[in-house]
């Protein structure tokens, strides 16, 4: 099934932000949603961050940076297929003007409780029989005397 004869039903993305570790001991951080995020679980954290960022600068060695936030997006796309699948061959057609008959035939069908359409369905066919007519070499006259 391709692009074309697809439509997307529904997308959507989530977002969820996994949880921050203090930059010093590893531990996970909660973050309460007002000012800036934390870095550090307390202060004897920050005190030791300070300490292991001058040791390696004095000894001329870089360091990571900590991680501040990590987000993770998820993209769902639900797709089906675009409109009723209209039939390109006479098998098509025969099952699904079958259908239709079926449905009609079934009280509990939409399309036959619902009388007020009956009529456009019927102009639609009566279209359709007179463009059968119309290719059939002969006309519906040579159609129905071969049954």
């Amino acid at each position: 099934m391709g692009e074309a004869d697809t439509t997307t039903v529904r997308s959507t993305t989530t977002e969820r932000t996994n949880p921050q570790t203090c930059g010093a001991c590893g531990r996970a951080l909660v973050q309460y949603g007002r000012g800036r995020p934390r870095r550090y679980c307390d202060a004897t954290c920050r005190t030791r961050a300070w300490a292991i960022r001058r040791a390696a600068e004095q000894l001329g060695k870089e360091l990571p940076a900590p991680v501040v936030e990590v987000r993770e997006q998820t993209l769902t796309r639900t797709v089906a297929p675009r409109g009723p699948r209209v039939p390109t061959d006479p098998r098509g057609w025969n099952t699904m003007l079958d259908e239709l008959a079926q449905q009609l035939r079934r009280p509990a069908s939409i399309t036959s409780a619902r009388h007020w359409d009956h009529r456009s369905i019927y102009e639609h066919l009566v279209r359709a029989m007179a463009a059968l007519g119309e290719a059939h070499p002969g006309g519906l006259d040579r159609l129905s005397a071969r049954r």
